[in-house]
């Protein structure tokens, strides 16, 4: 169903006024080709699988995209209807079994929702399948054929998506988020539902451009550097009369796909040459400065000697920050690392706490000895090399959890995280939280949770690449970032990949500045 004529000129039906339908929903995965354990239909039903007003009850009033879109919805007087949402923590390849029952759930709730005005997904847009290159392209594809051409169809995009042609055609406008920390993702998810109800009511046009910039490299923060300055670029395009968004698509090297890669993107009210013009010159900013995107980090025993000399010199009372950015379950990556803890417990860092390792045997022994007992662990390294060797120890249970907390960073504000059974472990002058389950720590909440006061010690560590900062940067008396060679290193180029587009900077040297999109 197209949009109503009758609303969109303002009028009411013939039984009365009626409000705009916004479909919510969505599917999203940051897909990490390069881990060999599979995303499982197991794995997606265990994480968020939300349906209807079970969507509605988790997501309202969280920093996330589809709170953002509950919220809009709520502010314009529209309806909102629930869909589906599934979400999962980065991963591994996304099983054909498991693809096939989210998008299916997806459209089956879009079926039987009735009469729609427009539909609102929350995607990533790195998302990879068995024999599904292009998991959001595919889905918008179907999602397309399913409400017909007339119904607007809009999506938020995670600012690391390997942007396609196949999503760009079958979206009515995309929403990228243009910050990393990913402090604006309620703000996408507003800005999509605001668009989906202008074009609804005929006041908007949206036309897209893209330009795909054959960069690959590693993930850059938007809070400082070359970073703030691309996405300074963009919020000014956005600014500009005419423009509706305008955004970078930094791209997920993570991924082995043919799309890896930056991207520019300008979406323009009924102006193809302005977002044209537009993404034109936002991909001749990214070109010009690709040389200042690879960064270099130090190693876990570098970095260790770095904290030590921060603690010796601080004098503001604040915590240095240790983040180990190559072991981030934000990237896919397992979170049972230890090279980086293996340092920290070597060089008796004074007053540490590391939050956190992702160990279920660990976790379920102290559990099983209880607070108080003195455990011989082998702790992390189970996932394979790239983890490190497991570290033998012996340690003191000081705390015992359920691993439940609610978010506290910006992006997550109030969402729900279960962990599963969790521990603070003593470790000599270093003290680790082992979780049951996986995910990047954002803000203090886990700390909080096994009662220790971030505020109060001297080194905390963590494993997150940049979401992290916006919660405890401003908390810092230093943050210092740690490339340990996990599964999510800075390292991009050499991965390996077999599938990338070639030539591709920093690859091949002559890349070309822009190239079609895949």
């Amino acid at each position: 169903m197209g949009p109503d004529p009758d609303l969109a000129a303002g009028g009411r039906m013939s039984d009365g006024p009626r409000r705009l339908r916004v479909a919510v929903g969505g599917i999203v995965h940051e897909t990490n080709t390069f881990i060999p354990r599979p995303t499982t239909l197991a794995t997606l039903r265990a994480a968020d699988w939300l349906a209807g007003e079970r969507l509605v009850a988790a997501y309202r009033g969280t920093g996330t995209e589809l709170g953002g879109m509950l919220a809009a919805a709520e502010r314009l007087g529209l309806e909102a209807v629930p869909a589906v949402y599934v979400a999962a923590e980065p991963g591994g390849l996304v099983s054909a079994e498991a693809y096939a029952a989210a998008a299916g759930a997806l459209l089956d709730a879009l079926a039987a929702a009735g009469p729609l005005d427009a539909v609102c997904l929350a995607l990533h847009g790195a998302g990879v399948a068995d024999g599904v290159d292009d998991l959001e392209g595919d889905l918008l594809a179907r999602v397309r054929e399913q409400v017909g051409p007339s119904v607007p169809v809009l999506a938020t995009l995670d600012l690391h998506t390997n942007l396609t042609a196949a999503m760009v055609a079958h979206a009515t406008a995309l929403v990228p988020c243009l910050r990393y920390p990913h402090v604006d993702f309620e703000a996408c998810g507003e800005r999509a539902v605001e668009l989906a109800a202008g074009c609804a009511r005929g006041e908007l046009r949206p036309v897209t451009a893209a330009r795909s910039v054959p960069l690959l490299t590693p993930p850059t923060a938007t809070d400082g550097g070359v970073g703030a300055e691309l996405r300074a670029a963009a919020e000014a395009w956005r600014e500009r009369p005419g423009v509706l968004h305008a955004a970078y698509l930094h791209g997920f090297p993570f991924t082995d796909v043919p799309a890896v890669g930056a991207a520019a993107l300008v979406v323009a009210d009924g102006d193809a040459a302005l977002a044209e013009q537009g993404a034109d010159a936002l991909a001749d900013e990214l070109w010009r400065r690709r040389e200042r995107l690879p960064v270099e980090r130090p190693d876990a025993a570098a970095a260790v000697a770095a904290a030590l000399r921060a603690v010796a010199t601080g004098e503001n009372g604040r915590p240095v920050v240790l983040a180990e950015v190559s072991d981030n379950p934000g990237g896919g990556a397992p979170g049972d690392g230890t090279r980086l803890l293996r340092a920290m417990v070597a060089a008796e860092l004074p007053d540490a706490c590391f939050g956190f390792l992702c160990d279920e045997a660990a976790a379920a022994a102290a559990h099983a000895a209880g607070e108080g007992a003195r455990i011989a662990l082998r702790l992390g390294g189970a996932s394979g090399p790239a983890a490190g060797e497991p570290l033998a120890v012996e340690a003191e249970v000081v705390r015992l959890t359920d691993g439940r907390f609610r978010a506290l960073h910006p992006m997550e504000r109030g969402r729900q995280v279960d962990l599963g059974p969790s521990a603070l472990l003593r470790i000599g002058t270093v003290e680790v939280i082992v979780a049951s389950g996986r995910t990047q720590t954002l803000d203090e909440a886990i700390f909080a949770l096994h009662g220790v006061d971030v505020a109060r010690r001297a080194v905390v560590a963590l494993k997150s690449s940049a979401h992290y900062r916006a919660w405890f940067a401003p908390r810092a008396s230093a943050v210092i970032e740690a490339d340990t060679g996990g599964a999510t290193s800075a390292a991009v180029e050499r991965l390996g990949h077999r599938r990338l587009r070639r030539p591709v900077w920093p690859l091949d040297p002559d890349a070309p500045p822009t190239r079609p999109l895949a």
